[in-house]
């Protein structure tokens, strides 16, 4: 099992629109807090239950807290030392309203190194609680 709470990472993209990118193509990580959860199931296209992650980032000068980055069911597909590796569906939407929205879906891979106290996170920084009106579950590995 993995974590039932946020963990501060470094997440690298490996994907773009659905296409592996090379190594030289790969951008920098984002850090932020990953949040692994619920996601609408039922309600949602896919019409079954499944995980989301999200990395949660700090923005502007209040701190407010923005879902950077988001993956559909998600799926881990291996874990090498701090390292996971997630798998799931990015989705992205292109238009306006004049000449209509549309939303494409493409696989996505997030290579995320968990950030300790030896990595620039001090040894008694709190995690934020998880949302009670989300029940947060494991990924089973």
């Amino acid at each position: 099992m993995l974590y039932a709470y946020p963990v501060l990472c470094d997440v690298v993209l490996l994907r773009e629109r659905g296409r592996r990118l090379r190594r030289r193509e790969l951008k920098p990580p984002v850090r932020g807090m990953l949040v692994v959860g619920e996601g609408d199931g039922p309600r949602s296209s896919f019409k079954r239950e499944l995980l989301t992650a999200r990395l949660q980032v700090a923005r502007g000068v209040n701190h407010l807290v923005v879902d950077a980055l988001m993956l559909s069911d998600v799926r881990l597909l291996r874990t090498i030392g701090d390292t996971l590796v997630l798998i799931g569906i990015e989705l992205s939407s292109s238009g306006n309203r004049e000449t209509g929205i549309r939303v494409t879906e493409s696989v996505q891979i997030w290579r995320c190194t968990v950030i300790g106290p030896s990595q620039g996170r001090p040894p008694d920084a709190q995690l934020p609680a998880a949302s009670p009106t989300t029940s947060e579950r494991l990924l089973p590995v």
